[in-house]
Parts: structure tokens; C-alpha cells; sequence
């Protein structure tokens, strides 16, 4: 009977193993010192540890500051105060890679005892399936708004940091296309009170489809952060914005610049992208990347919307392509 029961006990245990090894999820167990002594195949692709490398470890060694400097404070004011944080709530928080990269999980945690012990089991959800970049501003966002009394002088720096970050586009590193809405529309405010001009550049790749198609993806992507380099030089003013207005197309807000300006501007443009040489051999316009560029120049009177600037400066770009691409066109509404 022994030899059955211990049979038993061993078939089990199997079993169990199997279920925490081929489970999705991360299983991380811990005793109350917070010392990992289960760490499941989906914890090891997760965090990049053997659970030989984390058993006998503080869980901490999973978390990035400042949640790994406190988590020894939150367990012992659970267990002294039975306060609850993330204990049979669950919650979305940040975790760390054994590489040190940062990444966001979904975690719920289930205490028990046994023998005599206090055990927790934490479940893992990795979330890096979302959107990086609107995860990481929204679990920072929280985080500063959770420190703001105790830090603010930091946490109003680091916001700073992140609200220039969700102005950036992600490829090219300069403003996208939310910045660039926000901007024209505040920028045309300003110039129908002030009774200002306002000028808007807009740009399209010639056949860039072609292009893509023709060297693939990853080239289309270098093409654009070459381009992008060339509305990062210094020829603009604090108020002008350059940005990626979507796909293969880019803008430039020019506040109180007549058309003259506007020209010289797009000119400076048209010849720097020209004088990249980016190979097109696919081009029915040129054998290398050549921009169409619109311009459209207006004093804005009050109700005048940035829709309408748009519309514009498109109809211009159009024109340039129909023309022949590879070329600059304009329409003048302050003559």
C-alpha cells in the first residue's frame, strides 16, 4: 500500500509539472521573504532566466525601479497589515528582462499556506502583444502621477520626456502626425488673430510604392529615415515644424512666411533629397528618389480651419504630380 500511495504521490507531482511546463502563462511562486522556489518554462521565455539562474532569489531580480526597491516594503506591510495591492486583485505593471529591457505584464497573484508556510503564486501575462510605445507611455503615466507628491520636480521633467516622445514618430524621429494636427490648428488661430500668413509644405516620394515593392520593406523604411534627415537640418526657425504626415508623405508648418520664404524653403528641400542619390531604378520619373512638393500660402481669416489649409496644399502636390512629379507647385491666396 505504501509502494501505491508513493506511486501516487510521484504520478501527481508529474502531472503537475507537466501542467506548469506547458502552461502560456508565467507561474512564479514565492515564500514570504519574497525568494522564488517555482519559475515555469513560460516565466524562463519570458524573462530570459533558467529558473536555475532565479530559484532562491528575491523576485525583485524581475522588477525595475522603483518597484524592486519596494517590494520587500509591500510584502511586509501585507503580512503585518493585510493591505492589499495587487493580492487577489491583479493589475498591469512593468517587469524586466535579464537583458534590462522593460516590458509590460498583466499579473494576479493567489496566496495560500502550506505546512505551515506563506506561499504566493503569481500569474503572468506578457502584454508586449499591444502597442510598445502606447503602453509605455500609459504605465509611465501612471507611474508619475502615483509618485507626482513625493517626486515633482522629477516626475514634471520626466513628463516633459514622454509628452515629446508621443509627438515623435517612431521611424523618422520627427514630429508625427498628432504633433503636426495640433500644431497647424493652434498655428492658424495665431496668424487669424494676428492677421498673419501662414504657409504649408506639402511632400510625397515619387512612386514610392514601386520602390517598396522593388527593394522590399526594410529599404522603403531606410529611404524614409533618409529623407526625414533632411527636414531635420538647420534651416528652420523655433516655429516651423517639419513632420511625417503619414506613409510616404511629409509637411512642413511655416507660421507667418509669405510665399517667397515658403519657395526657398521647398527649394532647399527638393535639392537636398535630389542630391541623396537614393537609388529608384523602378521610377518612371527619375532614376533615383525625387520629391512632388505643394505649397499653399494664406492669411487665415477667424473660422478658417486647418482642413482647409490641407486641402490646399494638396490640390498643389496634385498638380505636381500631374505635372510630371519630381517638381514644386503652389497656389497664392494672399495676393
Amino acid at each position: 500500500m505504501a509502494e501505491n500511495n508513493e506511486s501516487h504521490d510521484i504520478d501527481v507531482e508529474t502531472r503537475l509539472n507537466a501542467i506548469l511546463n506547458t502552461a502560456v502563462d508565467a507561474i512564479i511562486c514565492i515564500n514570504s521573504h519574497g525568494i522564488i522556489d517555482l519559475f515555469n518554462s513560460a516565466a524562463e521565455k519570458m524573462f530570459g532566466y533558467t529558473s536555475e539562474e532565479v530559484i532562491g532569489k528575491k523576485i525583485n531580480l524581475l522588477m525595475p525601479e522603483p518597484y524592486a526597491g519596494e517590494h520587500d516594503q509591500y510584502l511586509a506591510r501585507y503580512e503585518r497589515t493585510g493591505e492589499k495591492r495587487i493580492i487577489g486583485i491583479g493589475k498591469e505593471i512593468i517587469a524586466k528582462h535579464k537583458n534590462g529591457e522593460v516590458f509590460p505584464i498583466e499579473l494576479s497573484i493567489n496566496e495560500t499556506r502550506l505546512n505551515g508556510r506563506q506561499l504566493y503564486t503569481g500569474f503572468v501575462r506578457d502584454l508586449r502583444r499591444k502597442s510598445r510605445a502606447e503602453l509605455q507611455v500609459i504605465e509611465f503615466q501612471k507611474y508619475l502621477k502615483q509618485m507626482v507628491e513625493a517626486r515633482t520636480s522629477e516626475l514634471t521633467e520626466a513628463n516633459k520626456k514622454l509628452e515629446e516622445l508621443a509627438r515623435i514618430d517612431a521611424l523618422t524621429g520627427i514630429a508625427n502626425r498628432r504633433h503636426f494636427d495640433e500644431v497647424l490648428k493652434n498655428e492658424i488661430g495665431r496668424a487669424s488673430r494676428k492677421n498673419a500668413l501662414i504657409s504649408l509644405i506639402m511632400c510625397d516620394i515619387d512612386h514610392f510604392k514601386q520602390y517598396n515593392d522593388y527593394y522590399g520593406h526594410v529599404s522603403g523604411d531606410n529611404c524614409l529615415k533618409m529623407i526625414a534627415m533632411c527636414f531635420k537640418e538647420k534651416y528652420w526657425r523655433s516655429i516651423d515644424l517639419p513632420a511625417r504626415y503619414g506613409g510616404e508623405e511629409f509637411a512642413v508648418i511655416l507660421p507667418e512666411t509669405n510665399l517667397k520664404g515658403a519657395k526657398s524653403v521647398a527649394s532647399k528641400l527638393y535639392y537636398r533629397v535630389n542630391d541623396l542619390h537614393i537609388l529608384h531604378a523602378n521610377s518612371k520619373t527619375s532614376d533615383h528618389i525625387t520629391l512632388s512638393i505643394g505649397i499653399a500660402c494664406v492669411k487665415p481669416v477667424k473660422g478658417y480651419t486647418s482642413k482647409e489649409l490641407i486641402e490646399v496644399a494638396d490640390k498643389a502636390l496634385y498638380r505636381a504630380k500631374e505635372n510630371g512629379r519630381n517638381r514644386i507647385e503652389f497656389y497664392d491666396f494672399t495676393c
